[in-house]
């Protein structure tokens, strides 16, 4: 193995001097930097699909305790709109458990025009 000349070394002091007085950051920080600006993306959108779930979720026992159909509605209308931000290919177990909960407000909601429509037609 060659031993570094001190002309060698110079040049590369010289050219760790000279990028830091032009500003240039580091290969490490820039990478770093992605990789925080990528760590809070992921979790602001963690986030933002846990809140819409939770108020999804209130939505549902608002209309099946109280009987709100209106509710019923809104928690099927979050619901599927949940299923935008969590799609089947990222997050298939999240995937599954919203499509479940669609399928309980759905069902829920033709119990009850069921029940509506009997209720009438007597």
């Amino acid at each position: 193995m060659l031993a570094p000349t001190n002309h060698t070394v110079r040049q590369a002091r010289r050219g760790d001097r000279d990028r830091k007085l032009v500003g240039f950051p580091h290969r490490g920080t820039i990478f770093g930097l992605i990789g925080i600006a990528v760590g809070l993306f992921v979790f602001s959108w963690a986030v933002f699909t846990h809140h819409v779930n939770r108020e999804a979720h209130s939505l549902y026992l608002e209309g099946s305790e109280h009987g709100d159909d209106k509710a019923l509605t809104a928690a099927g209308e979050y619901f599927a709109r949940l299923l935008l931000f969590q799609p089947r290919i990222l997050v298939p177990l999240d995937w599954a458990a919203t499509q479940s909960n669609l399928a309980a407000v759905s069902v829920a909601l033709g119990q009850r025009q069921e029940r509506t429509a009997l209720r009438r037609g007597r």
